[in-house]
């Protein structure tokens, strides 16, 4: 049946996003499924849509309604609610109905469409919402149209409008054409393909499937929504769906497209996509197919197309853990940063049960493979389906141990729980003969997960999120016991730190936080005096947990903390005390060790800690930027030591092209550190116009490659000036291993500081 191109007369739509509370699915994103429909009733109906997105401040946890009088909370009484809308009005219910519909812009509405669904998931807690709400909007408004639109199985919505008196219509296949259907021929009284009518008292359907044609589809409208609402860490992160159903067929899943496969063309889904991307201003997506990888072959040809034609995507997706090395790293190459797994068990036999088509070995290497691609790990598991056993739990917790490296992010779906499962809560609730009641079975893993520092995150946030960093200087001394000692210049401005903050902020990672605990503990007289009293009164075991605790309480939560290891190992033993602490206090986040000593003794200084999650070795710049930003495979960063199982992996050095240096050198962060504690100012700064030394001489073990780099003698020249008009300081000291290997440069530079006018002092 084709669509009705405008109707003489243009119809005014209703849609309606219900407040309720917030549902598994119900992610910091505008849903897809209600763009989709205003672009198809628009394009095809010329409908004028009005959209009340009450749902939004639910989920911007804003405050909206309880500012506005309004308790929300009122539709978590699920049994209640039930009642109020089959059998006994309740006062209060229909109270705060009609407060919350005059938020609504509902006049000369003829159809008011309320969604079930979020994130293609049926949806309890919005269905009870929205029930409640057009009821009232029915009692006071009895010629609007009220329809349903989800993802409902068919069953279920044909219950629901037997039971149910003022639903006029209920989508029953989940495709917004119907809906488009149901617009423009509802007046005919005759069954429509998708949908369950009321005619009078009677109930019109047909079993005849309408055929989703993906490619008809125009571009998702979001213009309606309040964007702003739905942004997270400043980001906006755009649903988008590629392709609609899934080849599987796991009996503990209601999804209502399954035992089928459309999908989009690839030029129309990355035209689509860049189109999104110009109108919106963003760079990211979360795809909502129910796997991306239901065909490798379409793919390898999408991540393909998104590379030439979208180089600066990012996105997420759903998979199936069954991809291979190489197709995973097309994905990376592509801009996927996130994948969420339905791992479910890790015990084979239950893989068998439910028909996942996967086996604990794919998933194991799926897992290793995308990790160390640096692609977020996001898993799901399942617990509380009868056919399991202990056996099976034991199995799939030992296969959690096994994965646990691997592994970003974890969520348990308990079977029953409310949201992914409450389709099958559905029908207690409509029956209303017996007393209503449901106990959430304990979950299996949990524990475990937390044990292992395994959380869930909301996949938006994580997709999202901006890269925070600390770097951190340890006090000096083999523990903490030359602390308090003054400062002998080692605490002084580190210009392996500021080329580390200068080339991370060229890189967008603007949350960076310095602390310089070697020259805060040594220069500020107060806290100097305090340790020295703990170490007249404590033994020094005790003494080091006490000084631990004052450090760590000065430290923010990052996603990384980089420690910088002064000369040789000056700090080394308080860096690793100070970052075994920090990780027992923040155990989702990355410790990375750098350093000139780093590089030659790695085996030694990994052996120290099991917090260590990284060391770099020669110019930490480029590998650290690698790790934090997540844009490159782990395997493929240079200068990276790491462990890979039982074994350390070094990978080959990264030495920095000096020649082409697309950032300056940097001290702010160091100079706010020391004016936010008040600390005395350096007299002089750091600087090198080379690295490398050409020269092997039997004494010397090279920190700095043996390969000369040079910079050019004009960025050299606009470098100083750069950090004479951002720090007032004139005094410079060449940390070159030697500044005349070639002396007609070193001439040249000379006659270029002579000819620019710069007044500085070197040494």
């Amino acid at each position: 049946m084709k669509p009705c191109l405008h109707p003489k007369k243009s119809l005014t739509v209703g849609i309606i996003l219900p407040p309720s509370s917030r549902g598994p699915g119900m992610i910091k994103s505008p849903p897809l499924d209600i763009a989709n429909l205003i672009a198809v009733l628009k394009k095809y109906a010329g409908c004028n849509i009005k959209l009340s997105d009450l749902r939004k401040h639910v989920i911007s946890n804003d405050g909206y309604w309880g500012k506005n009088g309004i308790d929300t909370g009122i539709f978590d009484d699920f049994a209640g609610c039930f009642k109020h809308i089959l059998t006994h009005e309740n006062p209060r219910i229909s109270q705060t109905c009609r407060k919350i519909l005059k938020k609504c812009d509902l006049k000369d509405i003829n159809i008011a469409v309320f969604s079930v669904a979020v994130l293609e998931q049926f949806c309890l807690q919005y269905l009870v919402s929205s029930l409640c709400l057009a009821k009232e909007l029915k009692k006071n408004r009895p010629g609007i149209k009220i329809m349903y639109f989800g993802n409902c199985p068919r069953g279920h919505a044909r219950m629901l409008m037997r039971k149910v008196s003022f639903i006029d219509a209920f989508l029953e296949d989940g495709n917004e054409f119907s809906v488009l259907a149901y617009v423009t021929e509802h007046k005919k009284g005759r069954a429509i393909p998708g949908i369950c009518l009321k005619t009078g008292r009677r109930l019109l359907y047909t079993n005849q499937k309408r055929k989703f044609t993906l490619n008809k589809y125009p571009l998702p409208d979001f213009s309606l929504f309040d964007l702003k609402s739905y942004k997270s860490n400043g980001t906006l992160v755009l649903p988008y769906e590629i392709s609609k159903g899934c080849i599987n067929n796991c009996f503990f899943c209601y999804y209502i497209h399954k035992n089928r496969l459309y999908y989009k063309d690839i030029g129309k889904a990355t035209d689509d996509l860049t189109k999104l991307s110009k109108i919106y201003n963003t760079e990211y997506f979360h795809f909502m197919d129910a796997a991306i990888n239901f065909n490798n072959y379409y793919l390898e040809k999408l991540c393909a197309s998104l590379k030439e034609h979208l180089p600066g995507i990012k996105w997420s997706a759903l998979a199936i853990p069954n991809i291979g090395y190489p197709l995973l790293e097309k994905m990376k190459g592509a801009g996927c940063n996130q994948l969420r797994w339905g791992v479910e068990y890790g015990s084979a036999r239950m893989l068998g049960i439910i028909a996942k088509k996967t086996t604990p070995v794919g998933i194991y290497e799926t897992l290793k493979n995308a990790h160390s691609l640096s692609i977020f790990n996001y898993i799901t598991l399942l617990s509380g389906i009868k056919q399991e056993t202990k056996r099976d739990l034991e199995e799939t917790k030992k296969f959690i141990r096994k994965i646990a490296p691997y592994v970003d992010a974890a969520q348990e779906c308990v079977w029953g729980e409310l949201g992914h499962f409450s389709i099958l809560q559905l029908e207690k609730l409509l029956d209303q003969k017996g007393k209503y009641s449901y106990a959430l079975p304990a979950p299996k893993y949990a524990p475990l997960l937390k044990k292992l520092n395994i959380y869930p995150k909301d996949i938006i946030e994580a997709i999202s999120a901006k890269k925070s960093v600390g770097i951190i200087i340890a006090p000096c001394g083999p523990q903490f016991n030359n602390a308090v000692a003054q400062d002998d210049g080692y605490g002084r401005a580190m210009l392996g730190i500021s080329n580390i903050t200068a080339r991370l902020d060229h890189d967008g990672v603007k949350n960076i936080e310095y602390y310089d605990f070697s020259l805060l503990l040594s220069q500020n007289p107060g806290l100097r005096n305090r340790l020295e009293q703990l170490y007249l009164t404590h033994k020094e075991e005790k003494t080091n947990q006490i000084i631990l605790k004052i450090l760590s309480k000065l430290i923010e939560k990052k996603d990384y903390f980089v420690f910088y290891v002064l000369w040789w190992n000056r700090n080394l033993e308080a860096s690793v005390l100070l970052s075994g602490t920090l990780k027992k206090i923040y155990p989702d986040s990355k410790i990375i060790f750098v350093g000139p000593y780093c590089g030659l003794y790695h085996k030694e200084i990994m052996e120290k800690s099991s917090s260590i999650d990284y060391l770099t070795a020669i110019d930490p710049e480029e590998p650290l930027s690698g790790i934090i930003l997540g844009e490159s495979p782990l395997e493929k960063i240079p200068g990276l030591i790491h462990h890979k199982g039982h074994s350390i992996c070094k990978h080959k050095d990264a030495l920095a092209d000096l020649s082409n240096r697309e950032f300056m050198v940097d001290y702010t962060k160091h100079l706010k550190f020391i004016k936010k504690y008040k600390l005395p100012s350096p007299c002089l700064l750091d600087y090198e116009t080379s690295r490398g030394c050409r020269y092997s001489c039997f004494f010397c073990a090279s920190i700095s490659g043996k390969k000369p780099r040079l910079k050019e003698i004009p960025f050299i020249v606009s470098e100083i000036r750069h950090l004479q008009r951002s720090t007032g300081i004139n005094n410079y000291y060449s940390l070159d291993d030697a500044l005349n290997f070639d002396n007609t440069r070193l001439k040249q530079l000379c006659r270029s500081f002579i000819n620019s006018g710069i007044k500085i002092n070197w040494s």
